[in-house]
């Protein structure tokens, strides 16, 4: 048999022309995934430190992680009109968002969003009525929360103070947040049987006028987790005289409340980071991703507070708090 040796050269040519070629395609087509930006907006209106410890825990955890994740920011948006504007400008320019803060769960909640989007900095979102419930999220929502276990806190109060038998919970007229930490404490407390009261506020000499009206009703006061409620908690404290004051805050404790607690929001950012990475990397659908938390949060003990008091603070709580002494903070060990 004869070998036509051009027909030979010439189907070679053409198998190293194919060669080639197609590693010229990977190649462009690997460079061009290379530079493929998937591009997040990031929103939250209002102020709230909160929001910028989390936030701070997701940007590090996305660079680390993720640097083709491209993130938009509108920090402290002076109103729900501008963040609405905000939203709909993320819903046709990005691949997924992030919205803030109660208000901002409570805004998807009521205008379902049309791209991915992840909430932080909330109150319980299934109270919220954002989500179906803490394991489940809601078509295209999922994201973190700062919700604890109310049973929980009350488990450490009542070790503190056998005797607690009413308290007055004092929180923020129309705070979304709010909604959540009545019901939350008048559960746990009606389970310990401890006698609940409420009481909201809309500024601070409201707030002094309901530690005044109450300080001597009830065995403990309790401030919700909104700003307006634990910020310069001093005056409270000062107020409340022989009554004790707890908190669903850190900051309160700091300034002198007894006992506060508190979600790691740096934490909460990490966390919240994993999930967008799980939805935009790892190809998982936004519906399978449960709503997270801080599953140890962390507990804040004052102790000068507590000397105040004249507490013998039992070791099972000294063991798993955080020390706030004059303002110090150290962790017990």
């Amino acid at each position: 048999m004869k070998i036509d040796i051009r027909s030979y050269k010439l189907f070679f040519i053409f198998i190293v022309l194919g060669v080639t070629l197609f590693s010229g395609n990977v190649k462009a087509r690997a460079d061009e995934l290379e530079d493929y930006k998937i591009k997040i907006g990031v929103a939250w209106q209002g102020s709230a430190d909160m929001q910028d410890r989390l936030s701070a825990g997701l940007l590090n955890k996305l660079k680390a992680e993720a640097p083709q994740i491209e993130i938009e920011w509108q920090k402290e948006l002076k109103d729900m009109e501008a963040l609405d504007v905000v939203v709909k400008r993320f819903e046709k320019e990005k691949d997924g968002m992030v919205i803030l803060r109660s208000n901002g769960a409570v805004y998807l909640r009521d205008n379902p969003p049309s791209i991915p989007a992840f909430i932080g900095g909330c109150n319980d979102p299934f109270m919220l009525g954002v989500v179906g419930g803490i394991n489940s999220s809601q078509g295209m929502i999922t994201g973190v929360t700062y919700a604890l276990s109310y049973n929980s806190i009350f488990l450490t109060f009542k070790r503190l103070f056998p005797k607690m038998s009413s308290l007055l919970l004092i929180y923020e007229e129309g705070h979304p947040g709010a909604l959540v930490d009545r019901a939350g404490t008048k559960k746990a407390a009606q389970g310990y049987g401890i006698r609940y009261n409420e009481v909201g506020i809309s500024n601070m000499q409201e707030r002094l006028d309901a530690v005044n009206e109450w300080k001597d009703k009830v065995t403990a006061i309790v401030l919700a987790n909104n700003s307006l409620v634990f910020d310069n908690t001093g005056p409270v404290v000062e107020a409340a005289g022989e009554t004790p004051v707890l908190a669903y805050s850190d900051a309160a404790v700091k300034d002198g409340a007894l006992c506060g607690f508190s979600a790691n929001d740096e934490k909460l950012g990490e966390i919240l980071a994993e999930s967008i990475i799980d939805v935009f990397l790892n190809g998982k659908e936004i519906k399978d991703i449960p709503i997270k938390y801080d599953e140890s949060p962390e507990v804040y003990l004052n102790l000068r507070t507590a000397d105040k008091y004249r507490l013998l603070v039992p070791p099972s709580v000294l063991k798993i708090s955080i020390i706030v002494d004059g303002g110090n903070i150290s962790a017990q060990e």
